[in-house]
């Protein structure tokens, strides 16, 4: 998930007392062989943005069984608030989340917050020291667990991370480490990549299974796969690739992911809940066909691309670009349904833009196959741009309910 850049000035946590620091130890080997058991399924989770318009009274922690607080950055020595930020939006989020039984999480790293990771893990001692202080951090404001963004894991994000091609080596024996220090009733989240875990050749790892006993959940993050940087309009967030198009959808994804062993029952599948704009150099849509497959999605680009390329779902509505229920295009706007790629998306011809998004059908589709797949659930970045219906569609999804 990409966020906006953060100042490079961090907040100072407090001093940690002793208590804090003090790491729990599982009673018995039974303990952490029950991880390899199925955690609770039909989970619906959502990333709260700290840096967000919406604050902590505002978020739907009522319709979410697991709740991220996005998040905390990594500095050289371990954790840090970004600047501008306090705790009292900390434990305000704590608060919400526990008066309505979500399990409060919080997420560290993300896109510009993993700088430091990769050193942080690199020896036993730092393993050790960085598992004690995100511990420390989760106990004294009341988090249920943790989450680790780690977006690239053995390869470079936003520019200035550091990399190393023991990266995944090294986060196999940190989720080790930290189900040790936290125990086993904390919860353990890690929000991963759509291609996988890079390893040391750059390829995904063959195998997760590695990782798997020590975690209760992991977000597979299937968006951002066509934004800016493409060559072609594109999906931001695919159900189905297409012949042409690009080779990283929901379904491939989650395939791979099952195919390197990690157990379906721990998979949150990621769904986004903003959108990406692209100009076009032509006021038409074309219909294209890739290996027999008919689609509407990769169009050319314009030369100028739009100044501001996101936007949640919920102010399509308010913006009046879509209809309230979301069906019909407005303002200006039409909507379009991509039958190959299982996706809608908004054309403005007069101005030559095409707005990619999720709505309440594409949220359903991908809950119910979640369903189909015996996946853990569904997981919201983020919870600013999620409506009561797309809660819905999840929900049903993911109880066989939904008809698209």
């Amino acid at each position: 998930m990409k966020i906006p850049l953060l100042s490079s000035l961090l907040l100072a946590l407090p001093l940690l007392t002793h208590a804090e620091l003090t790491p729990t130890t599982p009673s018995s080997h039974h303990d952490l062989a029950t991880r390899a058991i199925c955690p609770a399924g039909n989970q619906i989770g959502m990333y709260w943005p700290a840096w967000g318009a919406q604050k902590p009274a505002e978020a739907p922690f009522a319709r979410s069984s697991l709740a991220f607080y996005v998040l905390v950055v990594t500095t050289a020595n371990g954790i840090a608030l970004p600047d501008g930020h306090t705790t009292t939006d900390v434990k305000a989020f704590v608060a919400g989340a526990r008066a309505v039984k979500s399990k409060p999480l919080l997420t560290v790293g993300g896109w510009t917050g993993s700088v430091y990771l990769s050193a942080l893990i690199s020896t036993s001692s730092k393993r050790t020291a960085f598992a004690k202080t995100l511990l420390a951090f989760v106990n004294k404001h009341g988090f249920d667990g943790v989450d680790l963004d780690w977006e690239y894991i053995g390869r470079q994000g936003a520019g200035n991370n550091i990399v190393s091609k023991l990266d995944s080596a090294n986060l196999a024996k940190f989720v080790a480490v930290l189900r040790a220090t936290f125990g086993p009733k904390k919860l353990l989240h890690a929000s991963l990549p759509a291609v996988g875990i890079t390893g040391p050749d750059r390829l995904s790892l063959k195998s997760t299974k590695a990782f798997a006993p020590y975690l209760d959940y992991i977000t597979v993050m299937v968006y951002d796969i066509y934004g800016s940087w493409s060559a072609t309009t594109g999906p931001n967030a695919p159900f189905a690739e297409c012949i042409g198009g690009s080779s990283i959808s929901v379904q491939s994804s989650i395939t791979a992911w099952l195919a390197s062993g990690f157990p379906a029952c721990k998979i949150l599948l990621g769904i986004p809940t903003y959108s990406y704009l692209f100009s076009t150099a032509s006021n038409k849509i074309t219909t294209k066909t890739y290996g027999g497959k008919k689609t509407l999605s990769f169009q050319t680009l314009g030369r100028v691309a739009p100044v501001d390329p996101h936007t949640t779902y919920k102010q399509l509505i308010a913006n009046k670009w879509l209809s309230a229920d979301g069906k019909v295009g407005m303002s200006g706007w039409t909507r379009y349904w991509d039958s190959c790629t299982s996706t809608p998306f908004l054309f403005n011809p007069s101005k030559k833009l095409f707005l990619s998004y999720d709505d309440v059908t594409s949220t359903g589709i991908k809950a119910s196959y979640a369903r189909k797949m015996g996946l853990a659930g569904v997981n919201f970045y983020d919870s600013t741009g999620a409506t009561t219906p797309i809660f819905a569609a999840a929900k049903a999804g993911l109880a066989g309910t939904f008809k698209a």
